[in-house]
């Protein structure tokens, strides 16, 4: 069985609404391709070639080359070959454009979500995050970064802004894969604090600008840890310059 047709029996955590199995093949390859980035389960240098993902996930290269092509297209891979992709590592730079992005885009979303999110997916929501507190606790690394992924996304999704929704994603596609590679040395919730739940208050009270608050300073307050260790990264790089 390949991975895409038994993604039907395994629930997204962003989407439990749909089955993977019902789209055009094409945004069944996406779906798993974003997810693998989203999540961080891909790390920056990582190779990625089109005939070992097409084995892996049970299809013909056609799909995946074409899929892989939109994402070089879009800065989220790099062509190292003709059938031959790399996950691009992140600068410190890029980091922060990124961050910047996340908190205005995110944060307008986490707004409208909080006018326009109907009950149940505000459960939904919450599910997501009561995953995300097991993985913690279990130190499911995976896990900790999929439904963290999950939960972000999710709350835009409830935006109902089809644009906006794409814009973060494509955000989230840059910046995931270095979350993983950076996750052992960055763990905000170490420090007891869990802004989703903010957000989820928010969302509950219909409280729009508080909504907006708790998801942006959930991106910012994780935000030092990750940028002190790029420059650390940067500074070791430039000292071993002849």
């Amino acid at each position: 069985m390949s991975i895409l047709s038994s993604e039907k029996t395994r629930p997204s955590a962003a989407s439990q609404t749909s089955e993977i199995v019902r789209d055009p093949l094409l945004a069944q390859v996406r779906r798993y391709v974003s997810r693998q980035l989203c999540s961080g389960a891909w790390k920056p240098g990582e190779r990625i070639t089109i005939r070992a993902l097409a084995q892996e996930l049970g299809i013909s290269t056609t799909p995946v080359r074409e899929l892989l092509l939109q994402l070089v297209s879009i800065g989220c891979l790099e062509l190292k070959q003709n059938t031959s992709f790399s996950v691009p590592s992140m600068s410190l730079d890029a980091y922060l454009e990124t961050r910047r992005l996340r908190i205005m885009l995110e944060g307008e979303a986490a707004l409208v979500a909080a006018e326009r999110a109907t009950p149940e997916e505000i459960d939904r929501l919450a599910a997501i995050h009561a995953r995300l507190e097991i993985a913690e606790r279990d130190q499911d690394i995976p896990g900790c970064l999929e439904y963290n992924r999950a939960f972000h996304l999710t709350l835009v999704e409830m935006s109902h802004m089809a644009t906006l929704n794409n814009f973060v994603e494509t955000l989230w596609l840059r910046s995931g894969p270095i979350l993983n590679a950076l996750f052992p040395r960055v763990q905000p919730w170490q420090r007891g604090v869990y802004r989703h739940l903010d957000v989820l208050n928010g969302l509950r009270a219909r409280d729009a600008e508080r909504t907006k608050r708790a998801i942006q300073s959930d991106i910012i307050e994780g935000g030092p840890l990750i940028e002190a260790v790029l420059r650390s990264q940067m500074t070791t790089a430039r000292s071993a310059e002849p």
